[in-house]
């Protein structure tokens, strides 16, 4: 894995996705990024990003996201 100092240097959100993406994984939430997934955690390369989760998961999720 990168740095964060190295994922800063890549795309201004790089830290923002590491940070996420290492909150959803410590939280044990299960996920799907929907499309545009060959750049992350370095960037969103000007998209938006999608992820999947179960309905009953939602509260986790904003409790990670938050």
């Amino acid at each position: 894995m990168s740095s964060s100092k190295e994922l800063e240097l890549r795309a201004p959100e790089a830290a923002f996705l590491a940070l996420l993406f290492e909150k959803l994984a410590n939280a044990g939430m299960d996920y799907c990024v929907m499309r545009n997934f060959e750049s992350l955690p370095a960037s969103l390369n000007g998209s938006d990003l999608d992820l999947l989760v179960y309905p009953e998961c939602r509260d986790e999720l904003a409790k990670v996201v938050i």
